[in-house]
């Protein structure tokens, strides 16, 4: 028997919006899934099931690269099979996923402040 997913954390079948080559092994994938949209706080990630089946068997972490509304969007770099699985999905395809996950925060409102991060 299966543990339930704390609360906050959605396993969805997403269908997949848009998926596109932006550079040399470089992808933009955007999904539709309004729970994790919703959900999702700076500093989180989201596990995608990169194939059918169990080959690969485990779900590969991606940040987040933006949310609008309902879409949530990652770059993919093709690195391994995971990743390369990845890259031949389709648009109109659905995949498996589940997040948000990871620790994030919230950003500090204020007037004329501005937020700079930088990552490696």
């Amino acid at each position: 028997m299966s543990a339930p997913l704390p609360s906050r954390i959605f396993s969805v079948s997403a269908p997949v919006l848009f998926h596109r080559k932006v550079g040399p092994g470089l992808w933009q994938l955007g999904i539709r899934s309004k729970e994790i949209a919703r959900a999702v706080r700076p500093g989180q990630f989201v596990n995608l099931v990169p194939g059918r089946g169990w080959d690969p068997l485990l779900p590969r972490p991606f940040s987040i690269f933006r949310v609008e509304k309902d879409v949530v969007e990652f770059l993919i770099q093709v690195v391994g099979k995971g990743t390369a699985a990845l890259s031949r999905i389709e648009a109109g395809e659905s995949l498996a996923c589940f997040g948000p996950l990871g620790r994030g925060w919230d950003i500090p409102r204020s007037r004329g402040i501005r937020h700079l991060m930088v990552a490696g």
